[in-house]
């Protein structure tokens, strides 16, 4: 498997701790059915990279939390096989489908960066999953930014940064 030059776990970790406040802002407005969600954020193979719960209720959640995170992990890769948030491809591309699959919506790109969540209306699941992917990405172009303004930097990347 290829080692990603900065879409990392440490960086998915830092990307849910940022988006967190407002997740939790979320959760105590009322709107959610919940008061905890799990998290998922696939690496530039579809790996799993970041996988974690957010909210006051995560810790007592139980079997349900179980159940989110199948939920969170089917979203992911429904995703990433096809290009399209999960619930694009329960409305539009059920051809995309296979056995195994998730029927639940709830996953989000932005620019390449694939985040799903479980654990709440699947409308909220995929905001916070938008959310925390925008930021990682946010994240990685600033380490990118970083990386190129290094008078050392090397031709090719030797490694994550």
């Amino acid at each position: 498997m290829a080692e990603a030059v900065y879409l990392t776990a440490a960086r998915a970790k830092q990307a849910v701790e940022l988006a967190t406040p407002a997740i939790l802002k979320l959760m105590e407005s009322g709107l959610t059915h919940n008061k905890w969600i799990r998290i998922v954020v696939l690496g530039v193979e579809g790996q799993i990279i970041y996988e974690g719960n957010v909210g006051p209720d995560a810790g007592t959640a139980g079997k349900w939390l179980e159940e989110s995170t199948l939920f969170a992990r089917g979203k992911a890769a429904i995703h990433f096989r096809t290009g399209k948030p999960s619930i694009e491809a329960q409305a539009r591309r059920p051809n995309a489908l296979i056995v195994g699959d998730t029927i639940h919506g709830g996953s989000a790109s932005y620019e390449g960066v694939i985040v799903a969540a479980s654990g709440v209306q699947g409308y909220f699941d995929e905001a916070i999953a938008g959310t925390v992917a925008a930021i990682l990405w946010g994240l990685c172009m600033d380490a990118q930014a970083k990386y190129m303004g290094k008078a050392d930097r090397k031709t090719f990347y030797e490694g994550a940064v």
